[in-house]
């Protein structure tokens, strides 16, 4: 039996791999939030290198992904 995106995600936070887990979740269409989804967006992009674009926004990256 195939492992469901939200038990994958859930072990991954489990295992500490955050930026797996935010690659998971950044796909679910429901569930969150217009305001959750795009700190799960800012938090998975800073984790795989594009920190320096948020914060030349002004965006807090290390709170984001602190929260």
């Amino acid at each position: 039996m195939k492992e469901k995106k939200s038990d994958k995600a859930k072990r991954l936070l489990i295992a500490e791999d955050l930026k797996g887990a935010l690659g998971i979740y950044k796909t679910f269409p429901l569930g969150f939030t217009k305001e959750e989804k795009r700190a799960i967006e800012i938090a998975y992009e800073s984790l795989i290198g594009r920190a320096g674009f948020y914060q030349r926004l002004g965006i807090d990256t290390t709170a984001i992904i602190t929260q």
